[in-house]
């Protein structure tokens, strides 16, 4: 097995285990949730029709959020690959929550239960029907915030002002080509000198410089 291999498995590992995590996480908000509501309200019908409410507008696309987020934090950005496991997760596993909720928190009235939980496994399919553009969206913009590469952009080389950036993260550097020169002539250090030295004689910096790069040879090297 291939290191590439192994490091794909255990990222898909680390995945499945975060979704059972989170899945859980969100069995518990919702279970105390409908119990607070539950004895707030004083009656099991409302606060389970609270529970599902809430699980709709609030944990789900938290939920879901947290999941995406994280496969981005492993370095996994692929959108199909991100879909796929999180609508299995949604498909199977918050329709089995939406039932267990349903049963363990019925008022007595098993047709209302019943409608709540298949009318909770629709809204399920249906909100999942659109995870793949969310993800999308999801992706582009976390690619939008690392920036699209890793090349360093120059945007300017003439006169004093050298901008380098990447993306809108840019640094402006007023200094001239001469001033760059005589720092490197007047230091200590034998490789950059050398290294000036070779660029200011290489015939296409000296094609480009014209006659500057003879007289910085001259001025700062004696020839």
């Amino acid at each position: 097995m291939t290191n590439a291999t192994q490091i794909k498995q255990s990222t898909e590992k680390a995945i499945a285990a975060n979704i059972a995590i989170e899945m859980n996480a969100v069995r518990t908000a919702i279970t105390k949730f409908i119990i607070a509501e539950t004895h707030s309200a004083n009656s099991a019908g409302l606060g389970l029709h609270r529970g599902y409410a809430h699980l709709q507008s609030e944990l789900v696309p938290a939920l879901e959020a947290k999941l995406v987020a994280y496969c981005l934090d492993v370095g996994v950005s692929d959108v199909d690959f991100i879909t796929d496991q999180i609508k299995t997760a949604f498909l199977t596993g918050l329709s089995a929550l939406g039932q267990s909720i349903g049963v363990s928190h019925q008022s007595g009235n098993t047709g209302l239960t019943m409608r709540n939980i298949l009318n909770f496994k629709g809204w399920v399919t249906a909100y999942s029907a659109g995870l793949s553009a969310r993800v999308l969206v999801a992706v582009e913009r976390h690619k939008g915030a690392r920036g699209t590469g890793s090349s360093i952009v120059v945007h300017s080389v003439l006169g004093t002002n050298v901008q380098i950036g990447q993306e809108n993260i840019q640094t402006t550097v007023n200094i001239t080509l001469q001033q760059l020169a005589q720092e490197i002539a007047n230091s200590t250090d034998p490789e950059a000198r050398s290294l000036l030295k070779g660029l200011l004689n290489n015939a296409t910096v000296g094609a480009m410089l014209g006659a500057g790069a003879t007289e910085l040879l001259v001025k700062l090297f004696g020839g």
